[in-house]
Order: C-alpha cells, then sequence, then structure tokens
C-alpha cells in the first residue's frame, strides 16, 4: 500500500530532487577597458533602495559629483528591470555618516545617483555616466551562469 501511494505520489509531482538548483542565474560582471573582471554581484529582483541592494564598491580619489561634492566611493548595483537588468552607479560623499559596506541596509548614507545603464542577459555595456564625475566609465557584462 506505501509503495502505490509513493509511486501515485511521483507521478503526480515529478521525481523528487536533492535540493533547489539555481540554473541561469544573472551575474553582473564590472571591469575597466581591457582588463579582468575586478567583481562581480548578482542582481536584486525589485529597485534599489538607498543603503540597501547587492552590488559592489570601489574606492574613489579626487573625484567630485557635479554639484562639486567630493566623492568618497562608487557604489554599483543593479536590479531585474523587465526582460534585462538596470546597472547604477552611486557616489557615496565624503563624510557620509554609517557608511555601511555595499550591500548592508539601513545607515544614512548619503548618495548621489551618477547614471544607470539597461543592459540584456548576455550583453556588455560601458557606464558612459561615470564621465560626468572624471572617471573612465566602466564596463559591465550580465552573465547567465
Amino acid at each position: 500500500m506505501v509503495s502505490v501511494v509513493v509511486i501515485v505520489t511521483l507521478l503526480l509531482t515529478g521525481p523528487i530532487k536533492a535540493g533547489p538548483v539555481a540554473q541561469n542565474q544573472a551575474w553582473v560582471f564590472v571591469s575597466e577597458e581591457g582588463k579582468r573582471p575586478w567583481g562581480r554581484f548578482l542582481p536584486g529582483m525589485e529597485p534599489y533602495e538607498p543603503g540597501c541592494g547587492p552590488g559592489v564598491g570601489s574606492r574613489e580619489v579626487g573625484l567630485k559629483t557635479a554639484q562639486g561634492e567630493p566623492i568618497d566611493s562608487l557604489d554599483l548595483v543593479g536590479w531585474k528591470d523587465g526582460d534585462a537588468y538596470r546597472i547604477a552607479v552611486y557616489a557615496v560623499l565624503v563624510g557620509a555618516p554609517g557608511q555601511a559596506s555595499s550591500g548592508e541596509c539601513g545607515g544614512s548614507r548619503r548618495q548621489r545617483e551618477i547614471g544607470s545603464v539597461h543592459v540584456r542577459a548576455g550583453e556588455e555595456a560601458m557606464l558612459e555616466p561615470m564621465k560626468a564625475i572624471g572617471a573612465r566609465p566602466w564596463r559591465v557584462a550580465v552573465v547567465l551562469r
């Protein structure tokens, strides 16, 4: 009787799997022109909230926002946006209180959005808005793995 229940259950639900296996998960790889990637992250499924979100950061020296505010670091974040991914770069301002590392929520980091690009899986783009703050644009690629 137990064998019949197990067989009927398998026929209705399909085979039992060892655990969830993420297939074709999107990764964002970050690099400078002509160089190997220096960072990567899994983009979120929801739009970015300042101070929260998956991403990577880079310490920067000598950069200023369009308003003349000195920049301490740049945060790169991303999220699912329709059939592609929105990748945005934010400036973290010098002296910003509560400077948590990228990916931690909360705190009161003072940030300014520099700009963003829309990238489909399997494609790459340059973060051209970075030129507005005097930085060399990073290349971002969305790769399914």
